[in-house]
Protein backbone atom coordinates (compact mmCIF):
# COMPACT_ATOMS: atom_id res chain seq x y z
CA UNK A 1 0.00 0.00 0.00
CA UNK A 2 3.12 2.34 0.90
CA UNK A 3 4.26 1.64 -2.71
CA UNK A 4 1.01 2.89 -4.28
CA UNK A 5 0.94 5.93 -2.37
CA UNK A 6 4.97 6.83 -3.35
CA UNK A 7 3.59 5.87 -6.55
CA UNK A 8 0.25 8.14 -7.03
CA UNK A 9 3.11 11.16 -5.17
CA UNK A 10 5.68 10.62 -7.77
CA UNK A 11 2.97 10.75 -10.79
CA UNK A 12 1.59 14.29 -9.37
CA UNK A 13 4.75 16.02 -8.89
CA UNK A 14 5.47 14.59 -12.67
CA UNK A 15 2.51 16.10 -13.99
CA UNK A 16 3.22 19.09 -12.17
CA UNK A 17 6.41 19.77 -13.32
CA UNK A 18 5.63 19.20 -16.78
CA UNK A 19 2.58 21.71 -16.71
CA UNK A 20 4.67 24.46 -14.86
CA UNK A 21 7.35 23.71 -18.04
CA UNK A 22 4.49 24.12 -20.18
CA UNK A 23 2.89 27.39 -18.79
CA UNK A 24 7.06 28.69 -18.58
CA UNK A 25 7.28 31.82 -20.49
CA UNK A 26 10.48 32.14 -23.21
CA UNK A 27 13.34 32.84 -22.25
CA UNK A 28 15.54 35.26 -24.39
CA UNK A 29 17.52 32.47 -25.12
CA UNK A 30 14.70 30.45 -26.63
CA UNK A 31 13.87 33.60 -28.78
CA UNK A 32 17.55 33.80 -30.60
CA UNK A 33 17.46 29.84 -31.35
CA UNK A 34 17.89 29.79 -35.24
CA UNK A 35 14.63 29.31 -37.57
CA UNK A 36 14.03 25.99 -37.99
CA UNK A 37 14.98 24.78 -41.71
CA UNK A 38 12.88 24.87 -44.50
CA UNK A 39 12.72 21.91 -47.09
CA UNK A 40 13.27 22.47 -50.68
CA UNK A 41 10.05 20.55 -52.64
CA UNK A 42 11.51 21.03 -55.87
CA UNK A 43 11.73 17.89 -57.53
CA UNK A 44 14.66 15.30 -57.97
CA UNK A 45 17.08 15.24 -61.04
CA UNK A 46 16.19 12.46 -63.09
CA UNK A 47 19.27 9.87 -62.26
CA UNK A 48 17.28 10.28 -58.71
CA UNK A 49 14.39 8.43 -57.61
CA UNK A 50 12.61 8.89 -54.33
Amino acid sequence: MDQLAFDLQEDTEIAAGSEAQKTAPETDADQGAPAKRTHNRAPLPDHLER
